[in-house]
């Protein structure tokens, strides 16, 4: 897993478990990777788009920093992200 340079081939659990090895770029794979869905729902909640911005970024932090070990139920991160 970890051999493959290009990591936007990796599959999100792959992604995961390099995060919690804290590879840097694994982590802007997976934040760019989930993105627009967190973004998508963040406005919905939040309205303005400054406290959109400011609550994805720490959404995504959270639920990629908050664990050393990536979740195994869900075949994508995105259930993840959406707890975070």
């Amino acid at each position: 897993m970890l051999h493959r340079e290009d990591r936007r081939r990796w599959s999100d659990a792959e992604l995961l478990s390099a995060i919690a090895a804290r590879d840097g770029a694994a982590f802007g794979v997976f934040y760019r990777r989930h993105l627009p869905v967190v973004l998508a729902f963040l406005l919905r909640q939040t309205g303005p788009w400054e406290h959109c911005i400011t609550g994805t970024m720490s959404n995504v932090w959270s639920a990629t920093s908050s664990s050393t070990r990536p979740p195994t139920v869900a075949p994508t991160g995105r259930p993840w992200v959406q707890r975070g």
